[in-house]
């Protein structure tokens, strides 16, 4: 408490180092993302965002760790009529302010069904793309998930960077160099008559069980891998050496799964899954 009110007495009593946190904000319906870079990250514990609404004075919103460059502030609906003022700031272990970003003044919007979709699929490919995985390019399950990597929802993710690329949200070739890197990886990953598992370790590619049984190909899984992948090989039809060798190491990836194997012969339908250990 004492050191809460230190901070805050240190706010308002010190001058203000001169901006070197540029802060970004970005106003929607019920919530505002506030994204910041900073020219000279140093030696610091932390930094807050302080915020105060319809100029009633600043609070601390929240502390987050110097490796962190966003942050959401949820407001709520229907708060047009509000004002919300942010900074941001890098504080020492005693909560003393180093330096600040300007202050800066947003109000959030009314969003049209265009607008909430254009949010939905922003942040589904952050998502993809911010928290994909630095070896492989592959999704994770979660973001608790460390180094497991999920094929499905890999898939998911190669459809959210198409989407990206064709709205200009990343480039043509950032995206594409991360697809190349998906698919050079899942070369020399586990596979089982060419389907893959559900899980795998995104730096070696090694099968892990998603559960005591499940320990190979996952068919369901795999369907949703190609699904992405087909259309990232439709996507990029040109002739550059990086788009030729996207489309043929797809190719060769999908013609290597034995399908048929995976049909039960005496019934029309197919295993979702096979395990060499647990057949």
């Amino acid at each position: 408490m004492h050191l809460f009110i230190l901070a805050v007495l240190l706010l308002w009593i010190l001058p203000r180092a001169s901006a070197s946190i540029n802060l970004i904000p970005e106003a929607y319906d019920s919530h505002i993302e506030l994204r910041w870079s900073d020219d000279t990250p140093g030696s610091f514990q932390y930094y807050n965002i302080y915020r105060q609404v319809n100029q009633e004075g600043f609070i601390i919103r929240q502390s987050y760790f110097p490796s962190d460059t966003l942050a959401l502030d949820f407001v709520g609906p229907d708060q047009q009529s509000n004002q919300y003022d942010y900074f941001v700031a890098k504080v020492d272990f005693l909560g003393a302010i180093l330096e600040t970003s300007d202050t800066l003044t947003v109000h959030t919007i009314t969003a049209d069904d265009d607008a909430l979709l254009e949010m939905v699929q922003r942040y589904t490919l952050r998502y993809f793309w911010d928290f994909g995985h630095p070896v492989s390019g592959m999704a994770r399950e979660r973001n608790s998930s460390g180094d497991i990597v999920t094929t499905g929802g890999t898939g998911f993710g190669v459809m959210a960077i198409l989407v990206g690329i064709d709205r200009g949200w990343i480039s043509r070739e950032a995206g594409l160099k991360r697809l190349v890197k998906m698919v050079l990886f899942l070369e020399s990953a586990d596979r089982f008559r060419g389907a893959f598992p559900h899980w795998m370790n995104g730096n070696t590619g090694r099968t892990v069980p998603f559960s005591s049984k499940d320990d190979g190909g996952d068919l369901v899984e795999t369907a949703f891998l190609f699904e992405g992948l087909l259309t990232a090989r439709q996507y990029f039809q040109g002739n550059t050496p990086n788009e030729v060798v996207l489309r043929e190491k797809i190719t060769r990836l999908y013609q290597e799964v034995d399908w048929n194997w995976y049909r039960k012969t005496v019934a029309d339908v197919l295993y979702w899954h096979w395990s060499p250990t647990n057949q």
